[in-house]
């Protein structure tokens, strides 16, 4: 049995030892299906907003009266996500950045006392889209780039579960699709990739320098 745990986290900076999680989504699969669904966003304290990053905060579209509104409590967010991660037999957690990802998560819950569990299988799925694309001309490995790359649209980017409808999207063009027991497909990705008018001017003899 199959069972993935698709992440993302949205936080207020990029060192766990003195940021945290504001947003988290986390969808688990079994054997490719999903079965559950975690989202939320989480109150920072006023130590982690003084400790802040503010592009981040700016990334993450963070407004701390709407978190207030809607957002629950760390205590809370952690053994939420201790209850709902487990790694088993076949368990892997599947993120674009996945160390980063999961140093978030295990920051949030060691701060708050909350024991868990997480799969130690981690699927990074940056490494392979880089893989997969690099050879196809793209350059830059983020998210946003990779959508810019595949043309989707990035509504809603940089909040949990678009993130993480577009992490699960991303990973059924990556990744080979069981069939049976003896077979599986492996999708053919096809890209449009936009030539710059100077190059086409240069395949034509014209001067580039214009």
């Amino acid at each position: 049995m199959s069972i993935m745990y698709f992440v993302d986290t949205e936080t207020t900076g990029l060192n766990p030892n003195i940021h945290t999680i504001l947003e988290f989504c986390c969808v688990k699969k079994v054997n490719r299906k999903e079965v559950d669904r975690l989202s939320f966003k989480i109150i920072p304290s006023s130590d982690d907003l003084a400790n802040a990053d503010p592009q981040a905060l700016k990334i993450n579209f963070f407004n701390s009266e709407q978190w207030h509104r809607e957002g629950i409590s760390q205590q809370l967010a952690c053994r939420k996500i201790a209850d709902f991660m487990i790694g088993s037999k076949g368990s892997a957690t599947i993120a674009h950045n996945v160390r980063f990802d999961v140093a978030m998560i295990k920051s949030l819950l060691s701060r708050n006392n909350v024991e868990h569990r997480l799969p130690y299988r981690l699927v990074d799925t940056q490494s392979v889209a880089y893989a997969i694309f690099e050879p196809l001309g793209l350059r830059s490995f983020s998210f946003d780039s990779i959508r810019n790359f595949l043309g989707w649209d990035k509504h809603n980017a940089h909040t949990a579960e678009k993130d993480v409808l577009d992490l699960m999207r991303l990973w059924d063009l990556l990744s080979p699709t069981p069939i049976d027991e003896c077979h599986v497909a492996v999708k053919e990705i096809t890209v449009i990739r936009k030539i710059s008018r100077a190059a086409l001017n240069f395949g034509n003899g014209s001067d580039t320098n214009k």
